[in-house]
């Protein structure tokens, strides 16, 4: 019967049929009980040993019918799966792979399938030691979101492996456990929710303690008495399912079953005659149930390919639904303005996004410039002054582009879709990703970009399945910006530089870049907007090559670049220019919203933060991880290491403890560690673990032992995690995700990352001393601060490099030049091909709080800049040498080409140069200097300020503070 023909059928079949299959639910014939919640829509975790992988011991992926994510999913349909599973392990090792899965936001439940390993004689391991890794996995769940389900799986039958996991005593330590948990939860019903009993769905035939068929190679196991096929993995999900959800599920039949004919998964003694037959038969079951499941929330879509259920929309009165046009009055579910719901399972920008400042929300960002101060600021020196300044004298874009609200510190940018206005240009990946945020959205994956671009019909153009010229704005190969513009002494006369901002300008000028929405034809049944065309889109998701990834083609591209398909993945996420855009997405009923410009952080707390971010500079040199942790305790106690927190009905109910008046709290300190079952009872038990409530208390309170503790866990548990450097706002969300582990993790990373901001904008990450009973009110920074931090950050960057032994062509180092090109402002320079010194000074200075120093990719130009504009920084010549510091930034002329000696005037300074950074003064002239781009790394060296050699000469220095 064809596919069309079929669907007739189930329109004339479709009322007896669902009046038999209500009887049949009722009657409770069908295998599962009906109930008002589902698994549909969930994020779920599956942890477990070899019965749970979705691959081979080599790597391969499993047949689909093997794969527990596809089983679930098919079950729980719209659910989202993160599994990770190993065999070999016990419930002790599994904890790596629950982390791996716990590294997912926003998971509802999280299934816990205990390794047998363990439980077997040879293993060594105690019932207790078992039982209690178990429980500490259920534990781990709850420290990092107290919210998250944990549904605990039973062992499964082992009888008639011919190993120890096979022997008698084998099988009765997995009975006893198994018993534990189904009747008592093993003693801790407040971290397991639900306890599942597999071992009874599994067990063939029933009482043999044997997994029979299951286990059977002629039944897909694997033989051995231990390992189940296909079928006994669909037996578990099911369990899980009708035990948690109390839904229905696709029936696994038995010889009473009334379920599906046609079901993959049979019993002995049911056949299927005619396997189309009953297929047929199935689909016809599967849907009448489906609208006694559904309601009128979803209808069947025959109209489709294939036919799907999709979400219920209902027309208001007078309104008249043209397919590929948005119709005004459709339902569109729980999306914020200017967002389309895509079928229900996310939101979606319908335009292009413009930029507005996130502390202002009036003032609108250039559209010509990254929406990154530093970024934008040294695009702006870069083309108007710096070493690409260079323009003939015909050029028809003398003059830079005006400036906005970025090009000022405070600056953050935030992400608004609206019609009829010209998008923002030079955007990266990075800056997408924070305007996103701001807005409380996100960056939009791939796959949902490909989706809403491609519509509720699935093709190759948002308009349909073959392309029209003129319907998007693309095939304007013409229209690249004039050739004059950009034209340097760098580059040939008949080229330009797509990152000059000129060139932006002259792109909306000549009409390529247009207006929001111009294009009328360019949309479909979502209501979405230039997808293919005008600006090509940055998605969150990495190319194949690792870089970032932009969809959608742009207003000059042509040929086949002009689909929902097209791709452009060669740049670095840092890496922008005038062809580069992006629009945001969001789950459905998350409301995006404007950020209050508001400090959250008060004077009050900025001397205990000060003397807490001076303390903890002795345990390590990441400055970026120290002010994550600052910003994490100011969240967390205002910075007060005596603060007491109610862990709620949580801490009431199970192990909360009277402290001294404090009533049943069970979080404490500076970052309020949780005795009632997280880092807290670690932290006990490092300080002699007391049992008297007086010596709980001395110990939760002592401002020492909290930091000391708290640095012993990150040295023990991420000891190579804590030497990566990253931005502070990366360092908030990787602790407030692993340490903190909130509920509400989404909403804490943003509050927190502000915080943060609020504490380097009001001079608070300056060392320095500070008495924790004085405020400190000035937002004011003194010289030995800033010469200080320019000192520890360049020490930081020389330890990252690993003291002079890695080199820029190493893996893990070219991302951390990449990131010096981008913040002096030269984004896809090449760091094994392009000079990086200038870069790294720049960072250093940008890293240690100097807000105004001039970033560039040339020494002479940051140098020149300092010494016509003095601010922070001010420029001596060399003949004051006697006056260098710590923290001071030494220059010297270098030879290059074929000369064979170099001067530079430090009244003109102009050519090449390379500067250090001193990080001490040794006397007599000598001082010891890290540089960056020193034999292909960063190396420290002694220098003598009193002797020019030929090809370095000293020229001036740099004081900044």
């Amino acid at each position: 019967m064809g596919k069309r023909k079929k669907l007739m059928v189930v329109t004339f079949i479709l009322g007896i049929l669902l009046v038999s299959s209500v009887l049949a639910i009722s009657l409770g014939t069908i295998g599962a009980t009906s109930g008002s919640s589902g698994c549909e829509n969930k994020r779920i975790g599956l942890v477990g040993a070899s019965n749970t992988w979705d691959t081979n011991p080599d790597g391969s992926a499993l047949g689909p019918s093997w794969r527990n994510v596809n089983i679930i999913q098919e079950m729980c349909p719209g659910s989202t799966v993160f599994l990770n599973a190993k065999g070999g392990t016990w419930p002790g090792t599994q904890v790596s792979l629950l982390q791996a899965v716990l590294l997912n936001d926003n998971l509802d439940y999280v299934i816990i399938d205990p390794s047998a390993n363990g439980q077997q004689d040879s293993s060594g391991i105690t019932p207790q030691q078992y039982k209690d890794a178990v429980i500490n996995l259920a534990k781990i769940v709850k420290d990092k979101n107290k919210n998250i389900k944990v549904i605990m799986l039973t062992n499964t039958p082992t009888k008639g492996n011919p190993s120890d996991y096979g022997s008698p005593t084998t099988i009765q330590r997995i009975k006893d456990f198994n018993a534990d948990l189904l009747n008592n939860k093993l003693g801790v019903p407040n971290l397991i929710d639900f306890a599942v009993a597999t071992y009874s769905a599994i067990e063939n035939p029933t009482g043999s303690d044997a997994c029979g068929k299951y286990c059977a190679s002629n039944g897909g196991g694997l033989g051995d008495g231990i390992h189940f096929g296909p079928s006994g993995r669909r037996v578990v999900i099911k369990t899980i399912v009708d035990t948690v959800f109390k839904k229905i599920s696709t029936p696994v039949l038995s010889s009473t079953s009334t379920g599906p004919v046609g079901s993959n998964v049979q019993s002995s003694g049911v056949s299927c005659l005619n396997l189309q037959r009953c297929n047929e038969i199935d689909e016809v079951w599967r849907l009448s149930l489906g609208i006694f499941i559904r309601g009128v929330t979803e209808i069947w879509d025959p109209l489709v390919l294939p036919p799907k259920w999709r979400e219920f929309q209902q027309t208001q009165p007078g309104v008249t639904v043209t397919p590929g046009i948005p119709s005004v009055g459709l339902a569109t579910g729980p999306c914020s303005q200017g967002m389309s719901n895509i079928e229900g399972k996310y939101c979606i920008d319908k335009w292009e996004a413009t930029i507005y400042n996130k502390n202002n929300p009036s003032q609108q960002a250039s559209v010509y410039y990254p929406a990154k101060t530093s970024q934008a600021n040294s695009l702006y020196n870069l083309w108007s002054n710096g070493w690409k300044g260079t323009l003939p004298p015909n050029s028809a874009y003398q003059q830079m582009p005006e400036r906005g609200p970025e090009a000022q510190q405070g600056f953050e940018p935030l992400a608004v879709s609206q019609p009829n206005v010209i998008p923002n240009m030079y955007v990266t990946k990075e800056i997408a990703e924070q305007a996103c945020l701001n807005a409380g959205k996100r960056l939009c994956t791939e796959s949902e970009w490909v989706q809403a671009c491609k519509g509720s019909s699935s093709t190759q153009y948002p308009y349909g399945g073959t392309y029209v010229d003129g319907k998007c704005n693309t095939n304007q190969a013409g229209k690249y910006p004039p050739g004059v513009v950009g034209w340097t002494n760098v580059i040939p006369t008949n080229q330009f530089d797509p990152g000059d901002p000129r060139n932006g300008k002259a792109a909306v000028d000549i009409s390529g870049v247009r207006q929001t929405g111009s294009f009328s034809g360019c949309t479909n049944s979502y209501g979405v907007y230039d997808m293919v065309g005008n600006l090509a889109e940055a998605v969150s998701t990495p190319s194949s090559s690792g870089n970032a990834l932009f969809k959608g083609s742009a207003f000059m591209r042509s040929g086949n670049n002009l689909n929902c398909n097209d791709n452009i993945g060669a740049h670095a996420p840092t890496y922008t220019d005038y062809s580069f855009g992006f629009r945001c997405c969001s789950d459905v009923g998350q409301q995006a919203s404007i950020p209050s410009s508001a400090p959250i952080v008060g004077a009050s707390y900025n001397s205990a933060a000060k003397k807490l971010y001076n303390d903890l500079l002795t345990k390590t040199n990441n400055l970026n991880l120290v002010k994550a942790v600052v910003a994490n305790s100011v969240a967390e106690s205002q910075v007060n290491p005596t603060a007491a927190g109610d862990c709620g009905s949580y801490g009431e109910k199970n192990n909360g403890l009277e402290i001294l008046g404090k009533g049943k709290c069970c979080s404490f300190g500076l970052w309020q560690y949780n005795i009632c079952g997280g880092m807290g009872t670690g932290f006990l038990q490092a300080y002699g673990n007391p049992s008297t409530s007086e010596g709980k208390f001395a110990v939760l309170n002592d401002y020492q032992k909290q930091i000391d503790y708290m640095f012993t866990v990150l040295q023990q548990q991420y000891s190579s995690k804590i030497n990566e450097q990253m931005s502070v706002d990366e360092w908030v969300a990787w602790f407030v995700v692993n340490i903190e582990r909130p509920a509400n993790q989404a909403t804490q990373i943003k509050t927190r990352q502000k915080i943060a901001s609020d504490l380097q904008a009001q001079g608070v990450f300056n060392t320095g001393s500070a008495s924790q009973s004085s405020v400190q009110t000035s937002t004011q920074t003194s010289s030995s601060d800033i010469k200080q931090q320019l000192k520890n950050v360049a020490e930081a960057e020389y330890i990252k490099w690993g003291k002079g032994t890695k080199k820029e062509s190493d893996s893990d180092m070219i991302p951390v030049v990449q990131n010096y090109f981008s913040v002096a402002g030269c984004a896809g320079l090449s760091p094994t091909i392009d000079p990086w010194s200038a870069a790294f000074v720049s960072y250093v200075a940008k890293e240690a709080g100097v807000t105004d120093f001039p970033v560039s990719c040339l020494h002479t130009a940051y140098f020149r800049s300092i010494k016509d504009n003095p601010g922070t920084c001010k420029a001596y010549p060399m003949s004051e040498k006697s006056k260098v510091q710590a923290g001071d930034i030494v220059c010297a002329c270098r030879v290059t080409g074929s000369e064979t000696d170099c001067s530079i005037d430090f009244n003109d300074v102009k050519g090449f140069s390379h500067c250090d950074i001193v990080v001490n003064n040794l006397g007599g002239g000598k001082v010891e200097v890290i540089g960056g781009n020193v034999n292909n790394n960063v190396e420290k060296r002694e220098r003598d300020l009193n002797v020019d050699d030929v090809g370095r000469r000293w020229y001036g220095f740099l004081s900044c503070g």
